[in-house]
C-alpha cells in the first residue's frame, strides 16, 4: 500500500490526531486541542502526496478546513479563558 510509504503516512495519523483534538477541545483543555489541532494541520499537508490531481473533491477541502477550524476554535477559546485580547469586546 502506497499510503503507508513515508511521508504518507503522516497523512494517515492525521485523523485520529484531529478526533483527539476535538475531544480535547470538547473537554476545556484548550491548550492541547490547540497544539493538536496545528500538529494535524501540518500532517495534513503531506495529503498532495496521497491523491492523482483529478481525484480531489469537496471532501478534501472540507478537511483541510476541519483542520485549521479545530485550531481556531482552540486557540479562541484558550484565550477566552484566560481573559486575552480576544475575549474583551472593543469598546
Amino acid at each position: 500500500m502506497p499510503g503507508w510509504i513515508p511521508p504518507c503516512v503522516f497523512a494517515w495519523i492525521a485523523k485520529p490526531v484531529m478526533d483527539a483534538g476535538w475531544l480535547a477541545y470538547l473537554c476545556r483543555r484548550h491548550r492541547v486541542a490547540r497544539v493538536l489541532g496545528l500538529v494535524t494541520a501540518l500532517f495534513a499537508q503531506f495529503t498532495c502526496h496521497l491523491p492523482a490531481p483529478g481525484e480531489i473533491f469537496v471532501g478534501y477541502f472540507l478537511w483541510h478546513a476541519g483542520t485549521l477550524a479545530l485550531t481556531a476554535c482552540a486557540y479562541l477559546a484558550a484565550d477566552e479563558t484566560r481573559g486575552g485580547r480576544l475575549a474583551r469586546p472593543p469598546i
